[in-house]
């Protein structure tokens, strides 16, 4: 694997997103022959040019498919996640949330090699979403009939290739966990010391190598 993907901020504090990387690593530890590696701010080995966003966690398993995770913490969980959040650009970016995962899911290199694709946070959706959620897979066919709007805002961004955005609606995940921090750390920390019989010094020598990258 390649390095820290230059489009990924420098690692401060990431202490969401180092807690699903632990949580992973346990899963790993656990079943030993699920995956093959896993890794963090970078791109799948078959990229290499051109961004790519979904690069939060990567896990490639033993059949040579890709785990692709992007993580974002809410730091106020009141905060809830609304369309405009996933399709408005933020001032200082060219593309929106939607666009960047759908292109990096959909990147070539990658045809057939993706397990699993998701957006995890520890925040909420709005009630104008979470009614479009399926199991955490976005009905766009139900999305077009009651919200014609936010249809065609995804249509404009994403439908130039109707068949790749289909796919992408079909197997990205939108996963909301609704816990703060403190309560998921617990949450896996308890995972660790139960079903891996880990002390807690094991736990806090594993999270600090994590967040040394």
């Amino acid at each position: 694997m390649s390095g820290r993907n230059r489009t990924s901020p420098l690692r401060s504090g990431f202490d969401y997103q180092d807690l699903w990387v632990l949580k992973f690593c346990g899963d790993w530890l656990n079943t030993p022959n699920s995956y093959e590696w896993i890794n963090f701010e970078t791109s799948p080995d078959e990229i290499n040019s051109g961004y790519f966003y979904l690069d939060d966690i990567l896990i490639r398993d033993t059949e040579n498919k890709y785990e692709l995770y992007q993580i974002k913490h809410r730091q106020n969980t009141a905060n809830l996640w609304t369309w405009d959040d996933f399709l408005e650009k933020l001032p200082d970016a060219k593309q929106s949330l939607i666009l960047k995962w759908y292109e990096s899911f959909s990147r070539p290199e990658l045809n057939d090699k993706i397990k699993i694709a998701a957006f995890i946070t520890n925040g909420s959706p709005a009630p104008e979403v979470a009614t479009y959620l399926i199991q955490g897979k976005l009905d766009i066919d139900l999305l077009a009939q009651n919200l014609p709007d936010i249809f065609n805002k995804i249509r404009q961004l994403l439908f130039a290739d109707e068949t790749a955005a289909r796919k992408f609606f079909r197997e990205f995940e939108f996963r909301f966990d609704g816990k703060d921090i403190y309560a998921f750390e617990q949450k896996v920390r308890a995972y660790f010391y139960k079903e891996l019989s880990a002390t807690k010094g094991g736990v806090d020598n594993l999270i600090l190598q994590i967040q040394k990258g």
